[in-house]
């Protein structure tokens, strides 16, 4: 998550270049945009009172089916917005594909599966998934390659303590208040 403020901020900045909107509106629609198909993690949380595992990408994670409809909603509005809304929710998905997570329904309602590249870190709590450039799984196989692989408290251990991911995450948040502040 702190990935794709780092980058909503950063979209947010390249909005208000492209147009003559608000500064903090701006900065708004680009965080937003990144963070909209977290959107889905919000009923479980409230739901459950604690943190989901990844069955909250059934909701808002399908990509052929998001991407164009948050672009369409936003050209709507400003085709600049529609822009920033669907290069925003991609950004997205690509980072919750990109080696930890249990993947994306990239090619949903066409095919159902769940799709992750590139080799999965877990953490020092967790045993490591096999090396694979590309991962996939029907429903039945993520959630049994979860109940392997998965960690319960994976928010704690990637955010909350040194681990690789944690720490580009950071990065790339810094980066991203950084060139928002400057600009």
């Amino acid at each position: 998550m702190p990935l794709d403020i780092g980058i909503g901020l950063l979209l947010g900045v390249l909005l208000s270049s492209l147009t003559n909107l608000n500064y903090g509106l701006c900065l708004g629609i680009g965080v937003f945009s990144s963070l909209l198909p977290d959107l889905d993690f919000i009923v479980p949380l409230v739901k459950n009172g604690h943190q989901p595992d990844t069955s909250h990408r059934d909701g808002l994670h399908y990509p052929l089916l998001v991407v164009p409809a948050a672009g369409f909603i936003g050209w709507l509005i400003m085709p600049e917005i529609g822009l920033i809304l669907a290069f925003g929710c991609l950004l997205h998905f690509l980072h919750d594909s990109i080696g930890v997570g249990f993947g994306v329904k990239w090619l949903y309602p066409i095919r159902k599966n769940s799709y992750l590249f590139f080799y999965h870190a877990g953490s020092i709590y967790t045993k490591d998934m096999p090396r694979k450039k590309l991962h996939s799984w029907n429903d039945s196989e993520r959630k049994a390659t979860l109940d392997a692989f998965g960690d319960p408290d994976w928010i704690k251990h990637i955010y909350f303590r040194l681990h690789p991911y944690g720490i580009i995450e950071y990065t790339v948040l810094i980066i991203g208040i950084v060139v928002a502040s400057i600009h």
